[in-house]
């Protein structure tokens, strides 16, 4: 899961977020200052980045980091 984990940090830093910032109980909205339209820009570049479609109803889960490295380690991103 390393490289999966490299990756969502890419995804984060490309948005402008620092990877120092970027710790498992880290929440999107708290402690990143992230948005709902932040939130949509996170998933569309994570689905770009795997290669794969995050349904709509997947997005609520994701509140903070380890939320989202626990939906990619258990959906292992397969491809769409």
């Amino acid at each position: 899961m390393e490289g999966n984990t490299a990756k969502m940090y890419t995804c984060f830093e490309e948005m402008g977020i620092p990877s120092n910032s970027l710790k498992d109980s880290a929440h999107l909205t708290r402690d990143l200052g992230l948005d709902s339209l932040d939130v949509t820009d996170l998933v569309l570049r994570l689905e770009s980045m795997y290669n794969t479609s995050i349904p709509d109803t997947d997005w609520n889960k994701f509140q903070t980091i380890k939320d989202i490295k626990t939906y990619l380690n258990q959906t292992m991103l397969v491809p769409a």
